[in-house]
């Protein structure tokens, strides 16, 4: 049996094929809890990051208290790797206009299968958008909807760049590792008629 592994988020593929050695929580040093994170300003997170970490972030990520607060973790947080797994390493190498024009059809998808609704649903069982599962894209978009402060349509924009911004950080990812092998658009296509 050969196991497949599928996924967007580099870390998590890793941490499997390169045997990664994560201490639990309570080993990591961190003057902070996470409760006391979400509480400081983006300046006050950002003054916690060294200046050379801070530079390397994109202009989103700089201002983003969600990926300040991972950053400052990740520089707590210590990973080891093991033996690394057998293993083969795809990357789908889809040119970047036809990527932008699949983002937009999916996000266009999402609001036709109801998340609008989704996101109202989930604000009358009692969620906040201050629990991390409602930080996610597609749904800490809406926040700004519900105070009445964007439209329906901004909402979508805000998705639709929130998430070309995460495939750029994806593909960023996978460029610095050596093992990766890129399959191109004619390979993929003739995969995916088969």
């Amino acid at each position: 049996q050969t196991p497949i592994l599928v996924g967007g988020t580099g870390l998590y593929i890793d941490c499997i094929v390169y045997n990664y050695d994560l201490q639990k929580k309570e080993d990591f040093v961190c003057k902070y809890s996470r409760d006391e994170l979400n509480k400081m300003s983006i300046e006050q997170l950002q003054s916690l990051i060294p200046k050379d970490t801070l530079l390397q972030l994109n202009k989103s990520d700089i201002k983003n208290p969600i990926r300040l607060i991972r950053t400052i973790e990740k520089g707590t947080q210590s990973y080891n790797k093991g033996k690394p797994l057998n293993f083969t390493y795809y990357v789908l190498n889809i040119d970047q206009k036809e990527l932008e024009i699949r983002i937009r059809d999916r996000v266009e998808k999402m609001f036709d299968l109801g998340l609008e609704e989704e996101n109202k649903e989930l604000l009358k069982m009692g969620l906040t958008y201050d629990i991390q599962a409602l930080r996610s894209i597609g749904y800490q978009e809406f926040k700004e909807y519900f105070d009445e402060k964007k439209t329906i349509q901004d909402i979508k924009n805000d998705i639709l760049t929130h998430t070309l911004q995460y495939a750029k950080r994806q593909k960023t990812w996978f460029k610095r590792n050596k093992d990766c092998k890129y399959i191109n658009k004619p390979l993929f296509s003739s995969l995916k008629a088969q």
